[in-house]
């Protein structure tokens, strides 16, 4: 048995303990969880996209004024595609900070995607997402 273990491989006949070393590349493509040795699932938060949402809610706060009125449109076309995340329901911004948002959920997708006005049907447009 020992004849067959290759370069980086070691076999502990006495112990009953197996390394195996496996010649493959894990492609990592943004993904938001992981699961750890216990199998629970370990939350990761999309920094990139909690961050939009906060320069969001800047936008809109420098933008208007006591009332919440909008005395001022903002001054360039990516804080025009960022105020648009500070509008998204209450439930799925809570989501995006706590990293519970969809997989398919980024911050690309949201600045393309025309987003629905009501808050129930922007859930339900993520959730068949």
């Amino acid at each position: 048995m020992a004849t067959r273990v290759e370069a980086g491989e070691r076999w502990d006949g006495e112990k009953k303990i197996w390394w195996l070393r496996i010649a493959r590349r894990l492609k990592f493509r943004g993904g938001r969880s992981s699961f750890t040795q216990d199998g629970v699932k370990a939350v990761r938060i999309d920094r990139v996209l909690a961050k939009a949402v906060c320069k969001g809610h800047a936008i809109l706060d420098r933008c208007t004024n006591a009332q919440g009125q909008l005395f001022q449109a903002p001054s360039d076309a990516h804080e025009r595609i960022l105020i648009r995340l500070a509008f998204l329901a209450p439930d799925i911004q809570a989501a995006i900070f706590r990293g519970g948002q969809p997989d398919a959920m980024n911050l690309e997708g949201l600045r393309y995607h025309p987003l629905p006005w009501s808050w129930d049907d922007q859930v339900r447009m993520l959730d068949e997402r």
